[in-house]
């Protein structure tokens, strides 16, 4: 009973206060008048699909940005959403909350090439499977224009299990009029040595814009490989799926 009352208390206490919070993020980006920016956004996602696998259990999550975006090509800011990794079943401290403070440098390379590098920090209001999971993870991505971007990340020990693996990801968007995006993304994660499995995962979908809301409708799969022993460890495979996501950004 307890549990079921803090979830709701999750599901709609923290996108209620970081909705107030996005509120004054676009007023005070209104009156920076340099090149800066200050931006939130807040996102209601029907799976909160990672890498390969649900953090959400398969079933909703609540998200929210908070992004400040320097001139000189700073940047940081802090994501946040709900998340079930299903350990609930088998663990009393299961974490129910994510956050990811961020903080990276992009720059330009061309006219039409840029990059970037970044640092996260994966932090959990409890633990993941028994045990804490908060981690760091490293990021360097390149991109054409806004159409393509690839990146190459490195994880400091995943979930707090042990090693050092990768993560490669091939972004592609396409504007199909001013108003709705085509992107697809393919990624493999190496993440036998923290989750038994590395993963093969891939969507498509398209995005529909209209002022401050974002319609997303998405299709995802993903595959386990190289399995690290026989125990059945690691989260499942994504069975073919559409995802919804409708987002508010300011």
């Amino acid at each position: 009973m307890l549990k079921s009352c803090q979830q709701t208390l999750i599901a709609f206490i923290v996108p209620a206060i970081l909705s107030l919070v996005a509120i004054y993020t676009h007023q005070a980006a209104a009156q920076d008048a340099t090149d800066s920016k200050l931006s939130g956004t807040v996102l209601y996602t029907t799976d909160y699909l990672w890498h390969g696998y649900s953090k959400s259990d398969g079933n909703g999550a609540f998200q929210a940005n908070l992004d400040y975006q320097h001139s000189s090509g700073v940047f940081g800011g802090l994501w946040v959403s709900t998340v079930d990794f299903g350990d609930d079943r088998f663990f009393n401290n299961a974490s129910e909350v994510e956050l990811i403070p961020y903080l990276g440098y992009s720059f330009s390379l061309s006219e039409d090439w840029g990059a970037d590098i970044h640092w996260r920090r994966y932090i959990y209001n409890d633990d993941f499977f028994g045990a804490p999971g908060d981690y760091n993870e490293f990021t360097a991505a390149i991109a054409f224009r806004d159409l393509l971007v690839a990146s190459i990340g490195v994880t400091d020990d995943g979930y707090d299990r042990g090693g050092v693996y990768g993560n490669y990801e091939l972004i592609g968007r396409y504007p199909i009029t001013d108003f709705v995006d085509f992107s697809t993304k393919v990624g493999y994660v190496q993440s036998r040595e923290a989750l038994n499995f590395d993963y093969l995962y891939w969507d498509a979908g398209v995005t529909l814009y209209y002022k401050f809301i974002g319609l997303d409708f998405r299709y995802f799969q993903s595959s386990r490989l190289n399995r690290k022993n026989e125990r059945q460890e690691g989260f499942l495979e994504i069975n073919p799926t559409f995802v919804f996501s409708v987002s508010l950004g300011f």
